[in-house]
């Protein structure tokens, strides 16, 4: 992990608080009505929620067990954020379990499966925050999970999808403001949604 991503709770100075706080009033995201403003300036239409109903039970395990890695990281001011390095290994030791994955272009059973449904929330906020990608991988063909929306499907989400398989597939994206990026992720296994918030 690169030693500017930190936890919010590990480095949770007065001036810190302040200049995200500062941030966060001045650059809205997300407001009551979904209305987003990406820190260029472009508005967005994009809600921040993700769902995927249908999902097995073990799937939800590792899209909360993913989720939860990222929960109160700080992205500091010019850093290349790197999903699989702050993850880390991907493994039935750190809480994951077996689920359905798409490898050699086929779907099997493999360890981490779902892990994917928080990359795409991440890539899809910071896309539509207006922060540049570096990096981002789409998987092998269209998974219905990616579009559902809350009341519904989508298929203009068709393709706004990142898959990550670290250290040999990964999602990166560069925090080019002059501020720290809060990031707060919320798992809601009720409506089988992910919210990840800047």
């Amino acid at each position: 992990m690169r030693a500017s991503t930190v936890s919010m709770r590990q480095h949770s100075t007065a001036s810190i608080r302040s200049r995200w706080w500062s941030r966060r009033r001045s650059r809205t995201f997300r407001n009551g009505y979904g209305r987003g403003i990406g820190h260029h300036g472009a508005a967005s239409e994009w809600r921040p929620d993700v769902y995927f109903r249908g999902s097995s039970a073990e799937r939800l395990q590792n899209i909360r067990t993913a989720a939860a890695q990222f929960d109160g990281l700080l992205v500091a001011p010019g850093e290349t954020f790197s999903m699989g390095e702050a993850m880390g290994d991907i493994s039935l030791d750190n809480g994951f379990t077996e689920a359905l994955i798409i490898y050699g272009g086929q779907t099997i059973k493999g360890v981490g499966g779902g892990v994917c449904q928080v990359s795409t929330t991440l890539f899809r906020t910071a896309f539509f925050a207006g922060f540049p990608i570096v990096e981002r991988v789409p998987h092998a063909y269209r998974v219905s999970y990616y579009e559902q929306t809350s009341g519904g499907n989508d298929p203009k989400l068709a393709g706004l999808d990142a898959t990550v398989y670290f250290p040999l597939v990964d999602f990166k994206f560069t925090n080019d403001s002059a501020y720290w990026i809060l990031m707060e992720t919320s798992f809601d296994e009720g409506s089988r949604s992910l919210t990840w918030r800047f």
